[in-house]
């Protein structure tokens, strides 16, 4: 079996295999090849393995099961990979192909599975999970009673892609306690590409002006999205509001909120953008900003997101790699529908498609990226079937930024938003909502930072 696995891997013998390169080593490092990975090394390894397993077959203190033993083991390799590449056994492989039809339609979750823990990867707005209360990050420690630590990842897929009804049981893990959730799967709308304002008081501005000074107030409010309610923050003694811009109270910002990168998304965003591009500019002036949310996105095929970005910047936008040679160019010689000063909010829920996009204009219409880093997979899969029926599913190549870098690592923001550098008046602040607050803040009164410097936000406390 281990060896039909080599042979999808690398049918070619002498052929240098790097598709490990960039992994992680057991420490979180990045791991790098020390020799020529030729298919004889393989086959070195392999012998290696197979003392292993006739050792622990012969000595271990009970009875092993081989079957459990060599799932165990092709499970390995996938995960060594990339958290996204998978091993079906033959048997399984129908209700697979059927579980990545369904996707995230019926629970608006999706998991990632990296050195034996599982994590919230995505949850969608509206979703059956998103009702639930689930959040990006959680260590999920059971699915319908079942230990993640032993299940594989494609078989937790299909749990969440049953029929509708299908009552679903999770006991994950956040900031250490445990947290129950349960959801029906049943289908739902995603959310559209929207416009709205954002506000930010006279006293936001004050606040983040002067952190140190705890005779301050700090409010927000996101009208018609936000990722969540902002915790309730009683005011302290009055600060003289400033006057705003526009005269009644409070500043706005634009904000596009893009949930998705599918086939019809570029032609949404290019509605909500009004005649010319007219979003997010000041009346009577040709100033325009605008603050694009790609907060907890990962939904959406990686190629749209080069789609939407043409309404954007032009040029070479980025490309398709498989082992440095280019598979496909991205590229747009059309003048950009919008233009003007950007700010995109990501965080560790962004990912895939909202990566690239945000790569594009980060790199091609100078951007600023705010928030914390990204999960850093932008791959394309492929999938072979093994001799014994099996399949393997696989990243093959990974999309580009303009600067031809693979994304399979974290973007890092311009402006970083962490739990080290909240202000007091934040301190019970959701990290979703605090990074609206920081971007609004940041669009609206502070000047442009310079291209590519990964600055800190201000510690104020």
């Amino acid at each position: 079996m281990l060896m039909a696995l080599v042979v999808a891997a690398d049918p070619g013998t002498g052929r240098r295999a790097d598709w490990r390169k960039g992994a992680r080593g057991p420490h979180g490092e990045r791991a790098e090849s020390t020799e020529e990975d030729t298919f004889d090394t393989y086959l070195k390894y392999l012998k290696v393995f197979s003392e292993v397993l006739g050792l622990i077959r012969d000595t271990y203190v009970d009875e092993p099961n081989t079957d459990a033993l060599m799932a165990g083991a092709l499970e390995g390799v996938t995960d060594a990979m990339d958290p996204f590449s998978v091993y079906v056994p033959g048997q399984a492989v129908p209700g697979y192909i059927k579980a990545l039809a369904t996707g995230k339609s019926l629970s608006g979750l999706a998991l990632l599975k990296e050195r034996g823990a599982t994590l919230v990867m995505s949850v969608e707005k509206g979703s059956p999970a998103d009702a639930a209360g689930l959040k990006v990050g959680d260590l999920v420690a059971k699915l319908d009673g079942t230990s993640t630590r032993t299940t594989p990842l494609w078989e937790m897929q299909e749990a969440l892609a049953g029929p509708p009804g299908t009552k679903v049981s999770l006991e994950v893990i956040r900031l250490g306690a445990p947290v129950q959730a349960n959801f029906d799967l049943k289908p739902f709308t995603p959310p559209a590409v929207s416009l709205s304002q954002v506000g930010e008081t006279p006293e936001t501005v004050e606040a983040a002006e002067k952190p140190e000074n705890p005779e301050g107030s700090i409010g927000a409010e996101a009208k018609k999205h936000a990722a969540a309610p902002p915790a309730a923050l009683a005011p302290l003694a009055p600060i003289p509001p400033k006057t705003p811009a526009n005269g009644q109270g409070e500043k706005t910002a634009t904000v596009l909120r893009i949930p998705s990168f599918r086939a019809d998304t570029s032609e949404q965003v290019r509605g909500e953008l009004g005649p010319r591009g007219t979003a997010g500019r000041t009346p009577g002036s040709s100033e325009a900003k605008l603050l694009i949310d790609l907060r907890g996105v990962s939904s959406g095929d990686p190629e749209q997101a080069y789609e939407v970005a043409k309404l954007f910047a032009s040029g070479d936008l980025g490309a398709m790699l498989r082992r440095k040679q280019e598979l496909r160019r991205f590229e747009s010689s059309d003048t950009p529908v919008w233009q003007g000063r950007l700010v995109v909010l990501i965080d560790r829920g962004t990912a895939g498609p909202a990566e690239v996009f945000a790569a594009v204009l980060h790199q091609r219409a100078g951007a600023e990226l705010v928030g914390e880093r990204t999960l850093g997979y932008a791959g394309h899969r492929s999938t072979a079937e093994l001799s014994t029926g099996s399949r393997l599913f696989f990243t093959d190549a990974f999309y580009t930024g303009p600067d031809k870098k693979p994304i399979n690592e974290p973007l890092k923001p311009d402006l970083l938003v962490s739990e080290r550098n909240r202000t007091f008046l934040e301190k019970d602040v959701p990290m979703s909502e605090l990074i609206l607050r920081r971007g609004v803040h940041h669009l609206l009164d502070e000047p442009a930072l310079p291209a590519s410097t990964g600055h800190t936000a201000k510690k104020a406390a």
